[in-house]
């Protein structure tokens, strides 16, 4: 007490007193005035057994009590908040007792643990649910014992895998009974208000407490369902005894319990539905019933959790068998370390005592286990030969003891959770730590670059004579609420902390606004910087997080029409100018010209804002998507839509669309509120144009700033030629100051971008750096001071403080006698432009040397005036960002200079960033890769590692030019049978020959190769751990293929992957194969079937359901094909173009002369509105082999065909059916030495007016092609407006770009080099193609180049290649790497045993097949296998890989090699 109750300190002493006597004093359960008058009572020594508790306390009179006194005593909810605050505190320490016991319980069941997994509880939502299951990973860290029980039921799981919402709810009732209870106690603290009627007992305090006594039995209730559980499961039999003590305590005080709690909670209801009739019933009156139904619930849960710690330590002992004759008990690692040697050998002496806990749960079962066993033993007595408990063992006593430890109203529960909680936090410790989603850490050299970003755009407010303000990172929810539109719902709301009611801030804009209303600001232009929160779905790679910070710049207070406006407009144009991002336009509208388009349509005034905010979406989404929104989700009439359709198309240069609307015979001009709007805009224009700034501007009537406070003007800058969206934005808002204060405060402004505008400069910045081998500098140090010798640590750092004091950025360094390389090694590092450098001679002069390190020149300077020389020096220094020569590391002394940029077309050096190679045994890595459509993600397939088994990568994002790998492994049995399918019929294949990744980076296909038994290719699909590009991948399913058809069962065919392919967000996956060999003899009666009509490939569709499961969608895909397409290479490659409402299938033929031998093609189908997909078109192809590539929205596709590359175009409407795809282009192969089956292609359309294709031919180069977007007129006179952008070279023989794929942006290329016997080195370039171009290197003399200034290895052979050679090499056949003119320039020698070692597939020789050295298949070359018998099948083999030979020897084709 306080003193300010108005009851004396002597009252309160006595009642002290009175209820810590001892004696039982009579206060019987009642309602809450009943026991509070009673205490009143016994004040003044009235009442049953006040005399001996009085007596027993050693008091002599009682205090008395005045009539204001009784009213403070009896007033609100003293008793209720008395016995809640025991019961309260009792509850949370049992939750902890709860959670250890539910852990041991884990363990003796061996149940699984992933539901405790922090992903998952993550998606749940659940804030004390995520912190039980943290609790419980913590105790079971390390346990060996989980995840062991099969054949359990899905009742019998959820007793485990539901305890973290369990134990979730009971906490979280008890916090609510816990703010309600201190909020009463500290209610009780204040002085009664003069005058005002005394307080009731609060009716939140008897419902809360009857929710925690609620938690509490079902905690109670789930226990008891465990301990029989367990007792039920022990091996060999079940431990009777436990099972009747379960029994036992759920039919005696359990259900004792539940009544009691039903009775209150009746009193409860009645009391809310009529609380005047109820009289002495209210709710607040029922709080000591509820508040004693509590501490019943508490007793009887102790017991519960006494009989399930009880069942879990018998069901442990009964596994583990007796204690070890040298009575060694496994110890688990005490929190802080302790010695290693003895860890190890406790360890090594309990190895025989069973499976391994955890490190929380060893602690606990060893102190429950001695208090259970009693009678001064660790461990519980077994019966002889084991298999259960000794008869002579009381489990009734021993479940007595337990509780008597569990029980919180007791001293022995506090010194066991100290130990538990040192446990869980050790462990905590040592998890790895991660960022939370939606926000990032900044690097320093990322920080340096966001400083110069703040700098510059502060400098322009400050230019303009803005001020800074700030206001906290939190609002009162009040605030925020209701000025954002649709997108409220993204607000972060604070948790509840019994005080008000608050959240982060959303821009910063609204708290401007509140800021002028509370502060009574007449005018002010303000600038601010600061931090704000959304809670929307972060998309990392786009610039879109959680937390980011704005840039604000406002003007409020009354002016003349559209005079701040301009200013506004004019920053940004300054901001924009100085920042140096790349060419932009500013996008203009009015609020008042939509409301009045929107009104002229005919929309209702009810739905303008709702219908704005669909036309805000015209930057991201097509109209048709627009009108859909418009008339399907939101109601709007079909004609309405295609009015305001008619508006929102005008765009223009602002006078000249202001003069077309102001024309007297525009609806817009004869709207009196539009015309208005169009005035203010007219002076608007001539403002800007005074200033400079209108060039900038764009009028766009289809601008539609969504949020709600938008009055006049709203404008938007977005980056020309980028897909990073706005990088400004803002507008006038007159009545927002208003809903604040009552008074409308005129105000404009807008709203820097700065994450985007920041990713632009760092993605600038880091392409020069990249361009000049150079890093940025993250430091701005301008001087080092250096010492030559021993002991100047002290000199050093007495030089730098003078440095200091004159203004200057110095470093001293930290080693106490530096080696000079390792200063100069750091100066050169960090990019710091002067040293200063002295040894013991230097300082006997007085003078110092100061190294120029860009010049590489010295001076020798007074050492007294070095301070006032280098402040003079550094400010001669350039500002800003630099670059550090050559990167950390460096031995570079000065920055090369730029080189200039080749002329279009000319071959290049890649310089792109290089993926970690695993290091695996065996080739291949990059022979298959795929990526997201940013290129954040990508995947990397490497067949032959590993003796064949195949591996699979995945490579994130994690900054610009790094990337973080995780493995795939190939799923185990145990994930095969947990997935449906027969471990033993699915053998792993070739992992890794093909991948496929869904444009939005979460789903993955892989596919693996033939089999020994030549049974169908396996397909694994994997789906993302996480909703963002950071996490990894987990295996999801096995598709279930129709196996191929076995040899002897009417076919020898050999059955092969062909292509794979997901839609964009991978609900659809597309498997086609081709058949080898005579195939099967019939038609398959089954839809579903294998491949059928003898030869024939097949096309298999799998749909993804809502619950994410696999399965066939359809028939196969080639019984619609017509009959010529219908060979057995349909399916040589395929696509599932965008969200999976186009497919298309390739075929090839292999044997012309064969009857019914079909005609090569591509096979288009559609969905139709069933989901089911028909035959569309078929595009004939002659001379191709079946390659091919579709843009991600299916508008164009390129086909090789012979050595060329044709362009063809979508025309017709593809929802009626007629569409056809006419050829509007070709690439002539012959300069990019393209040979059909070897030649690797990817696609794309790039800001929606640039076809960008990349062609590789599988030896040394990758060829950049640009095609601009048009009709027939763009392909007038028949020319093929494609520009060669540029040329990749690698290696030659290395296979470079043997595969490739290409981000849907157009930016980022993914190039695999598999490598072979003579470029072993395999590698993945990940290549910037929208960087500015890397220069060439100068041919070395004598260096050939090819066709467009191609590269060429000029390596030549050397050895004399002569019969002698080839008896000592038998293995060994002699070819060239030849095509065309493109290669070595002379023969080389190559090992057959080589070659098939790294070789793609890694393919072993095969006594009836020979080797494989094609490289884009690891089997079949040319369609032929390589015989041993003779030379001629291997010429043809070499002539199907496009090889020119030079000589064969006989005796290098013996058997066997």
């Amino acid at each position: 007490m306080n003193g300010k109750t108005g009851c004396r300190l002597q009252v309160v002493d006595f009642l002290k007193q009175l209820l810590n006597s001892g004696s039982a004093l009579a206060l019987r359960a009642g309602t809450e005035a009943e026991l509070t008058n009673a205490l009143a009572d016994a004040c003044k020594g009235a009442g049953e057994g006040v005399d001996a508790a009085m007596q027993a306390a050693g008091i002599d009179q009682p205090p008395s009590l005045s009539a204001a006194e009784r009213v403070v005593l009896t007033s609100g909810g003293s008793a209720t908040a008395g016995i809640g605050a025991l019961a309260v505190t009792w509850g949370r320490g049992l939750i902890d007792a709860a959670t250890a016991v539910a852990a041991l319980s884990c363990e003796a069941y061996g149940a699984a643990t992933k539901p405790f997994d922090a992903d998952v509880m993550e998606a749940g939502g659940h804030k004390a649910a995520a912190a039980a299951a943290d609790q419980l990973r913590g105790l079971l860290d390390g346990s060996k014992c989980t995840g062991t029980r099969k054949g359990a039921t899905q009742q019998q799981l959820t007793l485990f895998s539901g305890l973290p919402q369990l134990l979730g709810s009971a906490s979280d009732a008890l916090s609510a009974a816990y703010a309600a209870v201190r909020a009463e106690i500290q209610s009780g603290a204040l002085a009664p208000v003069k005058g005002g009627a005394p307080a009731g007992a609060s009716p939140l305090l008897a419902s809360t407490l009857a929710d925690s006594a609620r938690a509490l039995l079902a905690l109670a209730s789930a226990s008891l369902a465990r301990a029989q559980l367990l007792a039920e499961a022990a091996v060999p039999s079940p431990v009777a005894a436990l099972q009747q003590l379960a029994n036992s305590a759920a039919g005696g005080p359990l259900a004792a319990a539940r009544s009691r709690l039903v009775a209150v909670s009746s009193a409860l209801l009645d009391a809310a539905v009529s609380p005047v009739a109820a009289g002495e019933g209210t709710a607040g009156q029922q709080g000591p019933f509820a508040a004693l139904a509590a501490d019943a619930a508490i007793a009887v849960a102790v017991e519960a959790i006494a009989v399930e710690a009880l069942a879990a330590l018998a069901a442990l002992r009964i596994q583990q068998g007796p204690e070890p004759a040298d009575g060694a008990v496994v110890e688990a690692e005490q929190p802080g370390g302790s010695d290693k040697a003895a860890v190890k050998k406790k360890a090594k002496k309990g190895a025989a005592a069973g499976p391994v806990p955890g490190k929380g749960t060893a602690i606990a079962r060893a102190a429950l286990e001695a208090t259970a066993a009693g009678d001064g033993s660790a461990v519980l007595p077994l019966a002889e030969g084991g298999g259960g408990l000794a008869e002579s063992f009381e489990a009734g006593a021993a479940a007595v003891r337990l509780a008597g430890v569990l029980d919180p109203r007791g001293g022995g529960l506090g010194r066991l959770l100290e130990e538990l909680r040192a446990v869980v936090e050790a462990n905590q410790a040592r998890r790895k730590p991660k960022v939370a989603k939606g926000a990032r850490d900044f690097l320093p050299d990322q920080m340096a670059i966001r400083e110069a970003a703040f700098g510059s755009i502060a400098a322009v407010f400050k230019r303009h004579g803005a001020v800074s303000i700030d206001t906290p990172v939190f609002e009162l929810r009040e605030t925020l609420t209701g000025k954002y539109g649709e997108d409220s719902k993204l607000i972060y709301d604070l948790a509840d902390q019994g005080g008000e009611l608050l959240s982060l801030r959303y821009d910063l804009t609204v708290p401007f606004a509140r800021y002028v209303a509370v502060n009574q600001v007449g005018n002010i232009k303000r600038y601010h910087i600061g931090k704000v929160y959304r809670r929307d779905q972060p998309q990392m790679n786009r610039g879109r997080f959680r937390e980011f910070f704005q840039c604000d710049f406002d003007i409020a207070g009354a002016y003349p029409a559209m005079v701040p406006d301009s200013e506004v407009l004019k920053v940004v144009v300054e901001i924009l100018d100085d920042l140096a991002l790349g060419d932009y336009e500013i996008k203009i509208n009015h609020r008042a010209l939509l409301d009045a388009m929107l009104a002229i349509a005919g929309v209702p005034p009810q739905k303008f804002r709702a219908i704005c905010s669909a036309i805000d979406k015209l930057d991201k989404e097509p109209w048709e998507a627009v009108r859909r929104e418009m008339t399907e989700d939101k109601g709007l009439p079909g004609d309405v839509a295609d009015t305001i359709g008619q508006f929102v198309v005008l765009r223009g240069e602002p006078k000249e669309l202001l003069a077309r609307l102001t024309a007297p015979d525009h609806a817009l001009a004869q709207h009196p509120a539009s015309a208005a709007a169009l005035a203010e805009m007219g002076l608007l224009f001539g403002y800007l144009d005074a200033m400079g700034a209108l060039h900038r501007l764009v009028f766009d009537l289809s601008l539609a700033r969504g949020l709600d406070y938008y009055t006049g003007v709203i404008y938007e800058a977005v980056l020309l030629g980028s897909n990073v969206g706005s990088i400004a934005a803002g507008g006038r808002y007159d009545r927002l100051v208003g809903m604040f204060s009552g008074k409308d405060v005129p105000a404009v402004g807008v709203s820097i971008g700065i994450e985007r505008v920041f990713a632009i400069m760092e993605g600038q910045l880091r392409a020069r750096a990249a361009e000049q081998g150079a890093a940025i500098r993250a430091t701005e140090t301008q001087v080092l001071v250096a010492s030559i010798g021993n002991g100047l640590q002290a000199k050093r750092m007495e030089l730098a403080s003078k440095l200091w004091a004159a203004g200057v950025k110095a470093e001293f360094g930290f080693k106490p006698n530096p080696k000079m390389g390792d200063q100069l090694g750091y100066a050169l590092e960090q990019g710091v432009p002067l040293m200063v450098l002295f040894g013991d001679d230097e300082l006997a002069r007085g003078v110092v040397k100061v190294k120029d390190m860009a010049a590489k020149t010295e001076e020798v300077v007074a050492l007294d005036s070095v301070a006032e020389h280098l402040a003079r020096r550094v400010k001669e220094l350039p500002s800003g960002l630099a670059l550090v020569a050559g990167g950390a590391g460096s031995a570079q002394q000065q920055q090369q200079p730029q080189q200039p940029t080749p002329a279009q077309g000319a071959a290049e050096h890649t310089t792109g960033t290089p993926l970690q190679t695993p290091v695996v045994e065996g080739g291949s890595f990059g022979f298959a890769v795929s990526t997201d459509e940013t290129g954040a993600t990508i995947a990397v397939g490497q067949p032959d590692a590993e003796g064949g088994q195949g591996l699979m990568y995945a490579y994130n994002q994690v900054a610009l030019c790094a990337y973080q790998s995780y493995d795939l492994p190939i799923p185990t049995p145990a994930q095969l049978a947990a997935a449906g399918v027969d471990a033993a019929a699915a053998p792993p294949g070739t992992m890794g020959m093909m991948t496929a990744m869904s444009r939005d980076g979460r789903w993955l296909a892989v596919a693996g190769a033939l089999e020994a038994s030549n049974t169908m290719a396996q397909v694994y699909i994997y789906r993302r751990q996480s909703n963002d590009s950071t996490g990894g991948f987990l295996f999801h399913q096995k598709l279930a293929l129709q196996p191929a058809p076995p040899q002897g069962s009417g076919g020898s065919g050999r059955v092969y992957a062909g292509s794979l392919s997901l839609s964009r967000e991978g609900r659809l996956v597309l498997v086609s194969w081709s058949v080898y060999g005579q195939g099967l003899s019939g038609e398959s009666e089954d839809p579903y079937g294998a491949p059928s009509l003898g030869v024939q490939g097949s096309a298999q569709l799998y749909r993804r359901n809502d619950a994410g499961h696999y399965s066939r969608a359809q028939a196969d895909l080639s019984r619609l094909a017509p009959p010529y397409a219908k060979t057995q290479f349909f399916g040589a490659n395929s696509y599932v173009v965008g969200d999976g409402n186009v497919i298309a299938i390739s075929t090839r033929v292999i044997d012309k002369a064969r009857a019914g031998a079909g005609s090569p093609a591509i096979v288009i189908f559609r969905r139709t509105a069933s989901g089911s997909f028909e035959l569309l078109t078929t595009l004939k192809t002659p001379g191709s082999d079946g390659t091919f590539v579709m843009a991600e929205s299916g508008s164009h596709l390129a086909v090789v065909r012979g050595s060329d590359v044709h362009v063809y175009v979508r025309e017709g409407d593809l929802s009626a059916g007629k569409t056809v795809y006419n050829k509007r282009c070709t690439l002539v192969g012959e300069d990019m030495n393209l040979e059909p089956t070897y030649t690797r292609m990817a696609i794309t359309v790039a800001n929606n007016d640039t076809l960008r294709l990349a062609v590789s031919n599988s030896l040394d180069s990758v060829f950049l092609w640009s095609i601009p977007l048009g009709g027939k007129r763009a392909y007038k006179d028949g020319g093929c407006p494609a520009t060669l952008d540029r040329t990749l070279t690698g290696e030659a023989g290395s296979q470079f770009g043997a595969a490739l794929a290409m981000a849907e942006n157009g930016r980022t290329l993914v190039v695999g080099i598999p490598g072979s016997a003579k470029a072993p080195d395999a590698t993945v370039l990940v290549v910037d193609i929208s960087a500015p171009k890397a220069p060439a290197p100068a041919p070395k003399p004598g260096q050939p180049t090819g066709p467009a200034g191609l590269m060429f290895n000029p390596r030549a052979s050397s050895i004399a290649l002569d019969n002698s050679y080839f008896q000592q090499n038998p293995s060994t056949v002699l070819v060239s790497a030849r095509r065309g003119n493109v290669g070595v320039p002379a023969p080389q020698p190559f090992d057959l045993n080589s070659w098939a070692k790294g070789s793609p597939g890694g393919a072993p020789y095969n006594p009836n097949l020979g080797y494989s050295i094609a490289p884009n298949n690891p089997y079949i070359s040319g369609g032929k296998p390589i015989q041993a018998s003779g030379a001629l099948s291997l010429l043809s083999a070499l002539g199907g890989l496009g090889l020119s030979t030079a000589a064969l020897r006989p005796a290098s084709l013996s058997a066997g090699h």
